[in-house]
């Protein structure tokens, strides 16, 4: 029968507009023959999409076809499709959520469909699959119906340059934002984090002070000065933003501030109290020797150091993710000491040199085995 047809029956177009003469071979009847008369032959037909012409639905050809198929039932927001040749071509776009395809070139939108048509089971699942996929993987947005509005707002936002954010972040106009982005403002700031950095290990070994009335002037100047220039640097940095909004949106501002806060409570505000309270005296036997403790508090200045250096922040998560293997890793160990642990109890129960080495329960055998054996080696 295929034999009997014309040449130019036996093809029929699969791409989309502006995509050229692409043709696939296809059995014209097969191809007219509806789903349930194939389905009353007991043939399994195979999935195909369809674009929308000016004339009716078309084809896409068969690996494109396939692909959307697979890209659908994984889960898949959205797909893009080669279209037409050259260097200015632009792929074309598949959005599942609206069932149209974005042809970048001709700024058209033109429906799709399955054949045989999507029932409620064949939407339903691809889309609990794609949200569980988004929040397995931690994605912005996970619970969002990714749709073409949602990829397009996504796109003019990562199409926003560093001057632009800057102009709806900041006051670039004003002094505090040029004082602010000076690059002698940035080096006496990592300058004075060095030198504070150096001047806790002063501190901590030779300054047995706790208040004012017990601690060299040198410290006290010391505390004041670093307290001052760090409480100014966040004023005039705090000073640069349009709205109070973009201060606390700013990880690295809300954590200088918080160290400034905190260098503010205990170098004046602490202080002021202790004279309130003892009366001028201020000496650690008055009660309130305690104080000292809060001296450590001073360490979490040292992690300033991290701004300066931004490789730490990165060994920092690389740890964190390497938690997770170790973790699992120690699941195993202590997997296996519990295996031999049961069998040493096992064996114990029967040899009485066994028994007299300590392995008289499961518990006990699992410590000998890990501290005797693995830790400390020939040791018991």
């Amino acid at each position: 029968r295929r034999a009997l047809l014309p040449a130019s029956s036996i093809h029929r177009d699969g791409m989309a507009s502006g995509e050229g003469a692409a043709m696939e071979p296809v059995d014209t009847v097969a191809a007219l023959m509806p789903s349930a008369t194939m389905g009353a032959f007991g043939t399994t037909q195979r999935p195909r999409w369809q674009w929308e012409h000016r004339s009716g639905f078309r084809y896409f050809i068969g690996a494109e076809s396939d692909r959307i198929e697979q890209h659908y039932q994984a889960g898949a927001w959205m797909l893009r499709m080669k279209s037409g040749r050259g260097k200015h071509a632009k792929p074309r776009e598949v959005y599942f959520a609206d069932m149209i395809q974005h042809d970048p070139q001709s700024l058209t939108d033109r429906r799709i469909r399955r054949e045989p048509a999507l029932t409620a089971w064949h939407r339903i699942v691809p889309r609990v699959r794609a949200h569980f996929r988004a929040f397995i993987d931690g994605e912005e947005h996970w619970w969002r119906v990714k749709d073409k509005a949602y990829f397009k707002s996504r796109h003019a936002e990562s199409d926003v340059t560093p001057e632009e954010i800057a102009e709806a972040t900041y006051k670039t106009n004003s002094v505090w934002y040029h004082a602010s982005q000076h690059w002698l403002f940035g080096t006496a700031s990592a300058l004075m984090i060095f030198v504070n950095s150096f001047y806790l290990w002063l501190d901590m070994d030779y300054n047995a002070g706790t208040t004012y009335a017990d601690t060299p002037w040198p410290y006290i100047l010391a505390d004041n000065v670093f307290t001052l220039y760090f409480t100014l640097e966040v004023v005039v940095r705090g000073l640069s933003f349009k709205r109070c909004q973009g201060c606390l949106s700013n990880s690295w501002f809300v954590f200088d501030l918080s160290l400034a806060l905190l260098m503010v409570v205990e170098t004046w505000i602490i202080q002021i109290g202790v004279v309130a309270i003892a009366g001028g005296e201020g000496k650690a036997d008055t009660g309130i020797s305690g104080m000292r403790a809060l001296r450590l508090l001073r360490l979490a200045r040292l992690s300033r150091l991290f701004k300066i250096f931004p490789q730490l922040i990165v060994l920092m998560k690389g740890i964190v993710v390497a938690t997770s293997s170790l973790w699992y890793t120690l699941q195993l160990l202590f997997l296996v000491t519990f295996v031999f642990g049961v069998t040493f109890k096992n064996l114990a129960d029967m040899d009485p040199a066994l028994s007299a080495l300590g392995f008289t329960s499961t518990i006990e055998s699992m410590w000998r085995l890990a501290i005797y054996c693995t830790l400390l080696d020939n040791i018991g």
